[in-house]
């Protein structure tokens, strides 16, 4: 049976369109010839990751990333779908799928970080996803320290360019002008104080001199009598220790017992109590005895211009007649002696 050529050029064509499907899938790193695994991760954001990147674990290529895609109408959530087309890898669940530069030009690629778990990942499952920092990244983050200070040296060089600019002012050049006016002014004043100091110093030298000579005088004195100095101390030593033996604290104590008692004495002389106090205090008394000190000087006047009135006496023998007090003097006689 002879073909005819319609079907051999049919046939070629269709084995043409294979190989060109083959090797358009091939290129894109899908064999279908060979039996893939399909997983998901999900992120936020994929940093120029697109479809046919690899996917690799610990630096071997093991599959492709097959589809990207939008998991919600917002944009917020990225799906991506990768396969693994070796069968012996086996990927535990706690694996973490992350994206990483693969060259210095920013090239991304998939890479599997294979976890601990017992547990493994089946076919569709979504795992953990993770994003490693890029070059681009990792030289932004050590750059913007740099940036910073760059920043703050920029506002000090413009603070310090203002300064300047100030300092060359009109105004300024006078005041500063002025203040070395002000200092070299001050300089000549200290210059003439230190001469005047030398001349004081040079005029006072024999009594500098004298001063000096009689502290030497002084210190040898003292080391002359170093041992009378050091008898002396061992001696106020001694007294002290004896003062320390002594029972000086009982009579300190006895006098302050007796300060308290004077103290309490003087208190109830100040408010009237005793007989000082009521001297001090109540004139009734005192009255009393300016009127008994008059009345007895009353009586003793009268005893002496009258004796007879109360002493008799006879030379012979013979009675007197008794001579009779006044009322006034029998009253008189009587406060006296109650008094």
């Amino acid at each position: 049976m002879k073909i005819g050529t319609e079907y051999k050029v049919g046939l070629s064509v269709i084995f043409a369109i294979a190989i060109v499907y083959w090797g358009i899938n091939f290129m894109q790193g899908n064999d279908i010839f060979k039996k893939e695994r399909t997983y998901f991760a999900v992120y936020e954001q994929i940093n120029g990751l697109v479809p046919s990147n690899t996917v690799s674990i610990n630096g071997f290529n093991v599959g492709i990333v097959k589809k990207i895609s939008f998991l919600d109408d917002r944009g917020s959530r990225i799906l991506v779908e990768f396969s693994i087309k070796n069968k012996r890898i086996q990927i535990p669940t706690d694996s973490k799928i992350r994206i990483f530069s693969s060259d210095l030009l920013g090239s991304k690629a998939v890479a599997i970080i294979i976890g601990e778990s017992d547990m493994l990942a089946q076919v569709g499952d979504t795992l953990e996803s993770d994003i490693e920092e890029g070059l681009a990244e990792a030289v932004n983050a050590q750059i913007a320290p740099l940036k910073n200070k760059a920043e703050e040296l920029l506002v000090k060089v413009t603070d310090a360019v203002i300064t300047v600019e100030n300092i060359f002012d009109k105004n300024a050049q006078d005041n500063l002008s002025e203040s070395f006016v002000k200092i070299r002014e001050s300089f000549v004043a200290f210059s003439n104080a230190a001469k005047r100091l030398d001349t004081l110093v040079a005029d006072e030298k024999p009594v500098i001199d004298s001063i000096l000579i009689d502290f030497h005088s002084v210190v040898s004195n003292i080391r002359a009598n170093e041992e009378n100095l050091n008898t002396f101390f061992k001696n106020m030593a001694a007294i002290s220790d004896s003062l320390q033996k002594s029972d000086l604290n009982q009579a300190i104590s006895n006098a302050s017992v007796s300060l308290n008692k004077l103290s309490g004495m003087i208190d109830n002389m100040s408010e009237g109590q005793g007989t000082l106090g009521k001297l001090m205090y109540n004139d009734s008394l005192y009255n009393s005895l300016v009127n008994t000190s008059m009345q007895l000087d009353s009586l003793l006047n009268d005893m002496q211009a009258h004796p007879k009135r109360y002493i008799q006496f006879s030379v012979f023998g013979k009675k007197d007649k008794q001579v009779k007090l006044s009322k006034k003097d029998i009253k008189m006689i009587q406060e006296s002696l109650k008094e």
